[in-house]
């Protein structure tokens, strides 16, 4: 009688069935770049999370070398799921690929029926956000991503031949790309409207930081925007026993169609990046004039609860402090509460990220390139960065920093240029290919010589004379 698979038994075997998988399309292919004196990596990568380990893995598949991974974080603290991605499940379909790029075995299918079994699968709604985390853990360890763990980046600069990374441990590295993917705040950090700027951080968290939920309890809370993650963090601070959150949506409604969703056809995602300006700022302000709704999953989370409402035609006019705590003035009422979370996406802003203040200096923004028609003008839009269909930055001036184009952006503040293709856990298959395909390009370019050189000096002989001399006869005798 066949013995069933114990979990670990299982996850083991596909450990083995991915690697010998890749083993038969010869991958990953042999190195074939050339690191030149001096240089420590031919890329770093700045960020662990999916996207720095799709690139790496993608890098990897491709025969580049020298690659090194960096993160700020510590083993297992990479990303948002473990921190404040505070919805119980993805959002996305759990049919949607992740950061295998095609190979079957390393799914997150693969990995579920691996650890919990067919019917487990089959029986799943959306998945858990834990066990992505733990999805993504199993993947690094399966395509041998080794991590430089805690060091946290500090500044960057550089010549026309490396970029130089300094950290905050002291130490550095140069290398002849860099791929910064570092989140949806990697050029910036959480947006705070001006009417709560001047409160006390601790007053008005933002929701992509610390919370202590706990403290909520028995508490008055605001939560300012409609989005989902204010969703999800309302019903984390109901859930610890929040006396009564109110959400404020400046809307008559919340939005209900998530327009950049549409944006779902392969030619419009594989390619956004490889559209004129025109066409891109009109998909980017498709997306950006119309914020994205809360999920269903989500609103149902938090209306549940009966001390939970929506306050609709929400004009802020001011917020300030006072002896009981906060009182938020909108559309003429006054109310008072203990604490005020803060979910109004992120921003572009050097100054919350002086470890990229000489790039975003040195920077072209798509308000140095483009200029819209009337009416379709976008502040936010306009600020964000101007880049290649490679994810490189354009240099404002070459002169001044004819390192830029070294750099590339592999996450969230992309989107003006690249669309959906980095961040997004299921477009993951588009972005991780074309940054590859990009950095490659670059490497080669430079390792052309290199390249040269050790195709000529191929001296692999196919045949000895000895093989066929006993069927050899100088033609110019007789038979």
């Amino acid at each position: 009688m066949k013995r069933s698979l114990m979990p670990e038994d299982r996850l083991q075997a596909l450990t083995r069935r991915v690697r010998d998988g890749m083993r038969r399309l010869g991958e990953p292919a042999r190195p074939w770049t050339t690191l030149p004196a001096g240089i420590d990596a031919d890329v770093l990568i700045v960020g662990a999370g999916q996207c720095g380990l799709a690139a790496a893995f993608a890098l990897k598949r491709a025969g580049v070398g020298a690659i090194r991974l960096v993160s700020r974080d510590a083993a297992g603290a990479e990303g948002p799921w473990r921190s404040f991605a505070r919805m119980p499940t993805l959002r996305s379909p759990k049919t949607a690929p992740g950061p295998e790029l095609g190979l079957p075995d390393l799914t997150y299918e693969c990995w579920h029926k691996a650890v919990y079994g067919d019917a487990a699968y089959d029986a799943l709604d959306l998945i858990h956000t834990e066990d992505w985390a733990l999805y993504i853990d199993w993947f690094r360890e399966v395509v041998d991503l080794p991590i430089d763990r805690n060091r946290s980046l500090v500044d960057l600069d550089g010549t026309e031949a490396r970029v130089v990374a300094r950290f905050s441990d002291g130490g550095s590295l140069s290398a002849r790309q860099v791929v910064l993917a570092t989140g949806m705040d990697a050029l910036g950090g959480p947006a705070i409207p001006r009417t709560f700027a001047r409160l006390p951080e601790a007053l008005r968290p933002h929701c992509y930081g610390p919370i202590d939920f706990d403290a909520l309890n028995g508490r008055r809370v605001a939560v300012i925007g409609a989005g989902s993650t204010a969703f999800d963090n309302a019903a984390e601070a109901l859930e610890a026993g929040a006396g009564a959150v109110d959400l404020y949506c400046r809307e008559p409604a919340l939005r209900a169609v998530n327009h950049m969703k549409g944006v779902a056809d392969y030619g419009a995602v594989a390619h956004w990046a490889d559209f004129d300006d025109a066409a891109r700022w009109r998909f980017a302000r498709l997306g950006a004039s119309r914020s994205a709704p809360p999920t269903g999953p989500t609103v149902a989370r938090a209306v549940r609860w009966p001390n939970f409402r929506i306050l609709l035609r929400a004009d802020i006019r001011a917020a300030g402090q006072t002896a009981k705590g906060v009182e938020i003035d909108a559309s003429g009422v006054r109310r008072v509460y203990d604490r005020v979370l803060i979910a109004t996406g992120y921003g572009v802003d050097p100054d919350a990220r002086p470890e990229t203040a000489r790039l975003q200096a040195a920077m072209a923004r798509w308000s140095d390139r483009y200029q819209p028609p009337p009416g379709d003008a976008d502040p936010t839009l306009a600020a964000y960065p101007y880049l290649t269909p490679g994810f490189a930055f354009v240099p404002r001036d070459p002169k001044a920093a004819p390192w830029l184009d070294r750099v590339r952006l592999f996450a969230g503040p992309t989107v003006a240029s690249m669309g959906r293709i980095a961040g997004e856990s299921g477009n993951l298959r588009y972005g991780a290919p074309r940054l590859a395909t990009a950095v490659c390009r670059a490497l080669a370019l430079e390792d052309r010589d290199a390249l040269f050189d050790r195709a000529a000096a191929y001296d692999v002989r196919e045949t000895e004379f000895e093989d066929y001399a006993a069927r050899t006869h100088p033609a110019d005798e007789p038979d």
